[in-house]
């Protein structure tokens, strides 16, 4: 088996984007970009089979643009100096296991970096891609030389070889670097040509880049075939920069050829790999490869926020199969029901068409349990309610068709500083609550893989892992949200808890304070409405950021993040957990001297959005409230200690 650092490049697109922030977050130094020049971006360098793209375009400005928000306020406060420095390392330990392909270092790119910052995942053909990265290095020529120059120095005292080759006027650095685990060699190939610093894994993308550089600069007026000519690229583009302002970050994924990529990334660390199963291709049977590109914007200080986010995605033509599961009813309301207190941190409610989904789920089970036939879910679906030893009940009659077309997805926090702590609950209302928990029960009583908790109407089903003890379920939390998954009706509404003791607690409160009548979910709800502009929305995103995020912070501060099931903490976590591992690291965050979360609460502000259907997709607008736009309502900010000067008397 290869070691991750052959195959598993993902991770370096990912470090990259974290870099090109941490690099916004602490470079002072000015750039200045002519505006008499022609303006050619990654993406009309990059070939039209980039399957995933990241870009920022000006540096500069986005630096300028995050040290506004608070988040950018946040990282200049000496309390959360040793932490920031942590992650600067983590991200240098994610780049540097990269120096054995790339060569290159976090503290290279940052002394280079002009202007824009690009990346993008290449499928060469059905068995090869590759990766490709462009610096815009302005007039930097000269650091940028003296970079490749202790690039070559570092590869050759590493037991490595570097050659330079002309092609036509373009000199192109040929760094073979030798893996020091695996003692083989791994060629990358540089060029710098002009402002533009390019760099790949596979010599015929920098050939075909420097193509069609040199076309259009030999003639400004042709552009030729690119990644920019892509049409669902091009939608996303126009779909969701909505003004003059330049985005901080554009980025793109086609996810259908990612999952082809990536399965040969895994291939290529473990060849066994190939005998599983094809998830590209179960998806694409399935419908899924319907959706020709997903992707959006990032902006920060805008248009009043401290930061908005767009997202579209593009299905040009009319669903098939299970991608039909995608339905929204528009007519449904988006309303919580007043039981949901104050002190829950996140809501999301999506007005999906209950019965499209269970009508549309039969192709996506066929292909990943039916072994190529197509009659698994009917097969299911006729055992559930044809066998004389089953329940005998029709699950869309009896089942789905009993719920109505809104799911509420929430999230609260009962202890932050305990690993389990946090609390999730998927809430959706019911159009006969008597009939629907009787044929749960039906359904579930004698399942052995469910236990029956409490009676009548407060009866409950949790669910049981295969290896638990008689009696009880599995209550390991580690990067699960549900850890012991529960069912409930209750008050008119299905309840998926994550936890039986939070169907408990939901049922037994008392003088709750209700979510919606507090002036910050009205106030979200009105900024969230004038997104929305003409375009019906069948969502409404509220985080209360300062409530929600404070078990991840604790997490992170106790040193338990990659232990953790919170929202938040599960997914950073595992993804740190995995780098760690490949790594061969350490913990790498060190927040040992972080500050209590009282401190710095006021820097996590609100956030807001919506989900639109449109023609030829679907489109998500979000933002993250400012202080301004918030008013007298912002969270108070805790200034910071500020150490005295000692005399010099």
């Amino acid at each position: 088996m290869k070691p991750p650092v052959i195959g598993n490049k993902i991770y370096f697109l990912l470090s990259l984007l974290a870099l090109i922030l941490w690099t916004a977050s602490v470079s002072g130094q000015d750039n200045a970009s002519s505006d008499d020049k022609m303006l050619i971006t990654a993406d009309l360098l990059f070939p039209k089979t980039t399957c995933a793209y990241v870009s920022v375009r000006d540096i500069a400005v986005l630096r300028e643009s995050w040290q506004k928000t608070a988040f950018g306020e946040l990282r200049n406060l000496p309390e959360m100096e040793k932490f920031f420095q942590s992650m600067q390392e983590q991200l240098s330990e994610n780049l540097d296991t990269f120096q054995n392909r790339f060569g290159v270092t976090l503290n290279d790119i940052g002394k280079i970096a002009d202007t824009e910052i690009a990346a993008a995942l290449i499928q060469l053909d059905a068995k090869r891609y590759g990766v490709a990265v462009l610096i815009n290095v302005g007039d930097k020529q000269y650091e940028t030389q003296s970079v490749l120059s202790k690039m070559a120095t570092r590869i050759k005292e590493n037991g490595g070889t570097h050659q330079k080759q002309q092609i036509e006027d373009a000199e192109i650095h040929i760094m073979n670097m030798l893996d020091p685990e695996t003692k083989t060699f791994q060629k990358t190939y540089y060029v710098l040509k002009g402002e533009l610093l390019i760099a790949s894994d596979k010599p015929e993308v920098i050939k075909d880049v420097l193509t069609r550089l040199t076309i259009m600069e030999k003639n400004p007026d042709v552009l030729p075939e690119s990644f920019s000519n892509v049409d669902a690229y091009l939608e996303i583009l126009n779909r969701t920069i909505v003004d003059e302002t330049l985005p901080d970050v554009i980025w793109y994924v086609d996810p259908i050829r990612y999952l082809q990529v990536r399965r040969l990334m895994e291939i290529e660390k473990d060849p066994e790999f190939a005998t599983k199963k094809d998830t590209a291709l179960l998806l694409s049977n399935a419908g899924f490869d319907g959706i020709e590109g997903v992707g959006g914007v990032v902006t920060f200080n805008h248009q009043g926020y401290d930061c908005t986010h767009r997202i579209f995605v593009s299905i040009p033509n009319e669903a098939k199969d299970s991608l039909k599961m995608l339905s929204f009813d528009t007519k449904a309301d988006k309303e919580i029901p007043d039981w949901i207190s104050s002190k829950v941190g996140a809501v999301h409610v999506v007005n999906l068409t209950v019965l499209d989904m269970f009508d549309n789920l039969g192709p996506l089970v066929n292909q990943f349990f039916g072994e190529g036939s197509d009659t698994v879910w009917d097969d299911v679906l006729d055992g559930f309610e044809n066998d004389p030893y089953g329940p005998q009940l029709n699950l869309r009659k009896e089942i789905f068709s009993l719920l109505e077309n809104k799911i509420i997805f929430m999230v609260q926090n009962f202890a932050p500083k305990e690993i389990d702590g946090e609390r999730n609950l998927i809430v959706i209302p019911v159009k006969d609550e008597k009939r629907l928990r009787e044929n749960l029960g039906t359904l579930l009583n004698e399942e052995p893989s469910f236990e029956v908790l409490n009676s009548g109407d407060d009866v409950a089903w949790k669910f049981l892992e295969e290896d638990h003890e008689e009696g009880s379920a599995g209550s390991e939390v580690k990067g699960r949200r549900f850890p012991e998954l529960t069912l409930s009706v209750w008050n008119g509404y299905f309840l998926i808890a994550s936890q039986p003791d939070y169907i408990d607690y939901i049922k037994e409160q008392k003088n709750v304070e209700p979510l919606s009548e507090t002036p910050l979910y009205k106030l979200l709800q009105k900024e969230v409405g004038a997104l929305e502009s003409k375009l019906p929305h069948v969502s409404f995103h509220f985080v209360n950021t300062e409530i929600h995020r404070e078990h991840t912070y604790e997490m992170t501060k106790a040193g338990m993040l990659a232990e953790s099931a919170a929202t938040y903490s599960a997914t950073l976590g595992d993804a740190i957990r995995k780098s760690a591992t490949a790594n061969n690291t350490r913990e790498p965050l060190d927040a040992s001297e972080l500050p209590e979360f009282d401190t710095v609460r006021g820097y996590f502000l609100p956030e807001g959005g919506c989900i639109s259907p449109v023609q030829g997709g679907f489109y998500y607008q979000g933002f993250t409230m400012s202080r301004d736009k918030m008013g007298d309502s912002a969270p108070a900010v805790v200034k910071p200690k500020v150490k005295a000067k000692k005399s010099t008397k």
